[in-house]
């Protein structure tokens, strides 16, 4: 599969990802809500939610992103202190690009918003118990993971060296 790339808001800063994604989803945990609405407040943020609280994200093993463009410029974002994750925001225009991990997870969320050209669709809507109203039926909705992500991303760590540091 050729490579993908993303970029900020204002091109400052580009990822590339290199081979299939693990899945694409848009999640709605508590977490990636609160997230979100502090991400989209940063001064001329761009929006990335869906109308329903969703962040659409496609998964890819961290051995396949590359930052090839504006290194310097993103920074860490923590929920909270502690939190093993990193929400990577790029400083010149405070877009929000990708979420890493510092312990746990072998892959990266790439935020959809952030994709040159046509960005994947989600497959599923997962942790749709943390929704205020019922999301809507346009994709699959599960109030935690659906059994095919599961399966996705087992088959995923097997085959990527499961836990795998870059």
């Amino acid at each position: 599969m050729p490579t993908r790339t993303a970029t900020c808001a204002c091109g400052a800063v580009e990822i590339a990802l290199d081979g299939p994604p693990i899945a694409t989803l848009s999640c709605c945990c508590d977490d990636c809500q609160a997230a979100a609405a502090r991400l989209e407040a940063l001064p001329g943020a761009p929006a990335f939610r869906e109308d329903c609280g969703g962040t659409p994200a496609t998964l890819y093993p961290r051995r396949a992103l590359k930052v090839t463009r504006g290194r310097d410029k993103l920074d860490p974002v923590r929920l909270r202190d502690g939190s093993p994750t990193r929400r990577m925001v790029a400083t010149c225009c405070n877009a929000f690009l990708y979420a890493d991990f510092d312990r746990g997870p072998f892959w990266v969320d790439v935020v959809n918003a952030r994709f040159t050209g046509d960005a994947p669709r989600p497959r599923w809507r997962i942790q749709t118990r943390f929704l205020k109203d019922p999301p809507p039926g346009d994709i699959p909705n599960h109030p935690k993971y659906p059994q095919g992500l599961v399966w996705r991303l087992a088959l995923a760590g097997v085959l990527n060296g499961l836990p795998g540091r870059r």
